[in-house]
């Protein structure tokens, strides 16, 4: 839907920003809620950039790759392999979550 004054809304019938989407599902794995990314050659490799809770999250086909917390971005979570980092701005890691 586009508003009035241009607004473009995706399942949102009063966008408040100019690109405003409503997410139709909150799921980790199996989800169709979000932005999917396709390769043009390979209908299975995606990427799917989703909100969850206070987290926007990252996944590559169905595993979350990555996150961010909150309302700023003070960290990355990055999942690789059976392990985790959280990488902060200011330098630091965590890992082990």
């Amino acid at each position: 839907m586009v508003n009035s004054v241009g607004r473009v809304g995706l399942d949102q019938v009063s966008p408040a920003t100019d690109f405003h989407i409503r997410q139709s599902q909150q799921n980790i794995t199996g989800g169709t809620g979000g932005i999917t990314f396709e390769e043009s050659s390979d209908a299975t490799d995606t990427w799917r950039v989703f909100h969850i809770g206070i987290y926007l999250s990252f996944n590559k086909g169905d595993d979350r790759v990555a996150y961010t917390k909150g309302m700023e971005m003070k960290s990355l979570g990055i999942h690789c392999s059976g392990s985790s980092t959280i990488i902060s701005r200011n330098g630091g890691d965590r890992r082990g979550w």
